[in-house]
């Protein structure tokens, strides 16, 4: 039971830390993992992420296209759960390691405006 528990934690930091290193913003760690700006800020420190202050800029109408695409690609292959925010993380960094002029903040901001009006 120790050696399960270790490895489902251990899997949890390299997401968390995957997530990170492709841009997921403090909000969106805590949202999904209850981590603290000021943590989310320590492990930038240690991946040598430099912290950028502001909002992300929107994305375009042309990129939101490809994602859009992205999004149902990798939906379909992956089997993605709306109801479970982890599986919804998956396909976005999915998506961000495939669009890397977009970070996994300005992916997940685009994935939950099309939740919130029932695009998907």
């Amino acid at each position: 039971n120790r050696l399960l528990a270790h490895a489902k934690h251990s899997e949890e930091e390299d997401l968390v830390n995957r997530a990170i290193a492709l841009g997921g913003s403090s909000s969106m760690i805590y949202e999904l993992f209850g981590l603290p700006a000021k943590e989310v800020a320590v492990r930038r420190a240690i991946l040598g992420i430099p912290n950028r202050k502001g909002r992300w800029p929107n994305v375009s109408a042309e990129s939101e296209t490809i994602l859009w695409k992205l999004w149902v690609r990798f939906t379909q292959e992956k089997g993605t759960d709306l109801k479970d925010p982890r599986s919804i993380l998956e396909t976005a960094i999915a998506m961000a390691e495939v669009q890397p002029a977009l970070n996994l903040a300005m992916i997940w901001n685009t994935i939950k405006s099309w939740i919130e009006q029932d695009l998907v």
